[in-house]
């Protein structure tokens, strides 16, 4: 391994700056442990110390970055409530000798024996909607692309709900198809 490759290590911001002086420099050192652990030193020093933002192009980029971070939070707390009502669901579906409830059984149990029921079922989901709407605030508040579709959504939404024979027939074909799966899945299963 060449140490020229651990600059890979360092922050994207830091390597844009300093990574042909940084690489040319490594290229003049001998090969050592010594200097391994100084560029991985290094690399985890520059991961934790505050950078200056300069450009408008990278404050937009680590806004965008945080977003990104809290809504795959949001979607991560709220995904064990999912799983567990889901799993309730599929347990009362047929008896629990059969798979898949069986296996929806073992986890209802396992999320009983835990006793985090408040925390799963109540504030997860809250702090997840608290988190996506925050979210989705600021990318409305700072896109103007987003509230434009945003308008067409809601126009389109609207138009197609004063058509009640659309949205019936969309809601029997998602229904039918549902229940198509669930059957083949059951004749496949057993």
């Amino acid at each position: 391994m060449h140490p020229r490759l651990l600059i890979r290590l360092y922050p994207s911001r830091w390597r844009r700056r300093y990574e042909d002086e940084f690489g040319a420099l490594l290229e003049q050192e001998p090969w050592s442990a010594r200097l391994v652990l100084d560029v991985v030193a290094g690399a985890l020093g520059a991961h934790l110390a505050s950078y200056p933002i300069s450009s408008p192009e990278e404050r937009v980029m680590t806004s965008r970055r945080i977003d990104s971070v809290a809504a795959f939070a949001a979607t991560l707390l709220v995904l064990p409530a999912v799983i567990v009502l889901a799993s309730s669901v599929i347990r009362l579906m047929q008896p629990v000798q059969y798979q898949p409830a069986h296996a929806a059984d073992a986890i209802v149990t396992w999320f009983v024996s835990i006793n985090a029921g408040p925390l799963v079922l109540v504030v997860a989901p809250i702090l997840a909607l608290l988190l996506g709407l925050l979210v989705v605030w600021r990318r409305l508040s700072s896109d103007p692309d987003l509230r434009a579709d945003a308008r067409l959504f809601v126009n389109v939404s609207v138009r197609l709900l004063r058509r009640p024979a659309v949205v019936a027939g969309a809601l029997a074909m998602v229904a039918s198809l549902a229940v198509l799966v669930f059957v083949i899945d059951h004749a496949i299963a057993g």
